[in-house]
């Protein structure tokens, strides 16, 4: 699945004349959009990263039967974790002195930038 995923990604960004991280940001809610239309899927958590930059979307499917059944919500949470020069991604919390952990929401994307440690949230929602 994350073959396709990522096969699929790169079709949506080739169609432009250049990869900027603006393209990719926009390619990736789209094909986070044509999963949620056309697949019964449980949940999209991933991390994309050109060296410089750090996207990281968690996506889960609360309409999804599983999901429901079992109150799966939290167990494909995602934390980022910031401090004053370093940034971390985990499934959970971990203790890491000097790091303040943050729950994701659901349906957002994270894009952070290494050369200037700023981040910024995007609402994938809607």
């Amino acid at each position: 699945d994350t073959e396709r995923m990522f096969a699929y990604l790169l079709q949506l960004m080739y169609q432009y004349k250049t990869i900027t991280p603006a393209v990719l940001r926009r390619s990736l809610r789209n094909l986070l959009s044509y999963i949620r239309k056309n697949h019964e899927y449980t949940c999209v958590n991933c991390q994309l990263s050109d060296g410089r930059y750090l996207w990281v979307v968690r996506d889960f499917n609360p309409s999804n039967k599983l999901v429901k059944e079992h109150s799966l919500g939290g167990y494909f949470s995602l934390y980022y974790g910031k401090g004053k020069k370093s940034f971390a991604v985990c499934s959970e919390k971990m203790d890491i002195p000097g790091l303040q952990w943050h729950l994701i929401k659901n349906r957002q994307c994270i894009e952070y930038d290494s050369k200037t440690q700023k981040m910024k949230v995007y609402d994938w929602s809607k």
